[in-house]
């Protein structure tokens, strides 16, 4: 510690520089804080929007599926409804399983689902 002529304490410039050093430094590595804290605010608030939107296009998906399905439950219904009666109005009463032919004409055969199915040959 110097001394100066009215007698007040004084440090020295080598003192001075390093306190000056270690305040620049430490002003530094807080923009560097406030920078990284920004960054992850913003973070945060892309991914909530994110979430948000992944969350609002799941329920989206889910509600399409639903609809898909209920369609698809109406579809089968009708289906099987039509089927039967085409088939029955043919005689296939009281018969599990028939296979109709894809070519015309369009024959319908009893399929006996006991019996083993044919492998057809390798060849």
């Amino acid at each position: 510690m110097e001394e100066t002529v009215d007698n007040r304490p004084a440090i020295t410039p080598e003192e001075f520089t390093e306190l000056r050093s270690l305040q620049a430094q430490q002003t530094f590595l807080q923009a560097q804080g406030y920078q990284v804290y920004n960054f992850i605010a913003n973070l945060d608030a892309q991914y909530a929007e994110v979430q948000q939107n992944y969350e609002a296009r799941v329920a989206q998906a889910k509600e399409q599926l639903a609809t898909l399905e209920n369609e698809l439950s109406t579809l089968n219904e009708g289906f099987r409804t039509r089927f039967q009666e085409i088939v029955t109005a043919h005689g296939f009463e009281n018969v599990d399983s028939v296979s109709i032919a894809d070519t015309e004409p369009h024959y319908i055969t009893p399929v006996d689902l006991t019996a083993p199915a044919e492998v057809p040959a390798e060849g």
